[in-house]
């Protein structure tokens, strides 16, 4: 007990100023986001995530197809999706493969992370203000999961100066509260990386498992939502074995490399909802 008791000293000074800087953190960014003239370093993104949103807030989100659709909202922008008009969709979309010609709907990229945000239209929170504020908390949150992350792996004061360093960085001060899917992007990166460890360090099998389906679960979702950190996780996942010393576990990469398999296969049966087999085979990026 006295070593709990003497664990808890040593941390709570670290776990105080982590809080004193996520609340000073929040307040900056929520203040900073209640400017209405104001986009973040990805204003462009911003932008189309709020013209997709009301798209799906005004139409529903199965007749968009769960896609991406950055266009104006006019019930009129629709008609260019008609095989007759779509020669005058040029420069509207650049989401569809030259193979197909030019189309309304976003289809290479996960739409997956507005759904959080048509969430908040559906509760009539749809200005951009509420949707900046969804980003922001997403943005704390991953700060929070970071600094248990390294405390796991390092200690609390590295931790700390860890999340210090990175809050203070363009790469999280410029997209904290963007509208597109950074914020969720690093949401569910930290998450899975914290689940990977705590799997790795489980005290019994079952606890190991109850944490890899989670980290499955996190890796999965992040897959529905972007493509930006899917490809650096494994990095993680094999650097992370090799300081534990664990060896090289395919097995278990692979079982893990099933959640963006299955979760870009569904990207893949949206696209063939929206375009038709032929269509969506025709759509698939090529090198």
């Amino acid at each position: 007990m006295s070593k709990i008791f003497d664990h808890i000293k040593k941390t709570k000074g670290w776990h105080i100023a982590l809080g004193i800087f996520l609340v000073c953190l929040f307040i900056f960014l929520s203040v900073r986001a209640s400017d209405e003239f104001r986009w973040s370093d990805w204003g462009f993104g911003d932008a189309q995530s709020m013209l997709s949103l009301k798209h799906w807030d005004k139409a529903g989100w199965f007749s968009n197809y769960f896609l991406f659709i950055p266009q104006g909202y006019a019930k009129v922008i629709r008609l260019f999706d008609d095989p007759q008009l779509r020669q005058h969709a040029h420069g509207t979309c650049p989401g569809s493969s030259p193979r197909i010609g030019p189309r309304l709907w976003y289809t290479h990229y996960p739409a997956g992370y507005l759904i959080p945000y048509a969430v908040l239209f559906k509760l009539g929170l749809e200005d951009v203000f509420h949707a900046r504020m969804l980003s922001i908390i997403f943005s704390v949150t991953a700060l929070i999961l970071m600094y248990i992350v390294f405390a796991k792996i390092t200690n609390y004061g590295i931790a700390f100066f860890a999340v210090l360093f990175y809050a203070g960085s363009p790469a999280f001060l410029g997209y904290a509260d963007t509208i597109a899917n950074q914020p969720i992007d690093d949401l569910l990166r930290f998450a899975f990386m914290l689940l990977v460890v705590l799997s790795t360090r489980a005290e019994s099998p079952a606890a190991a498992r109850k944490w890899m389906i989670l980290a499955w679960l996190a890796e999965f979702c992040l897959s529905l939502s972007s493509f930006d950190s899917v490809f650096f996780i494994y990095v993680w996942l094999i650097g992370w074995d090799l300081m534990e010393r664990k060896g090289f576990r395919w097995k278990v990469y692979l079982i893990y490399a099933l959640a963006p398999v299955t979760a870009h296969s569904l990207q893949f049966l949206q696209n063939v909802w929206y375009l038709g087999f032929d269509d969506a085979f025709l759509d698939i990026p090529l090198p």
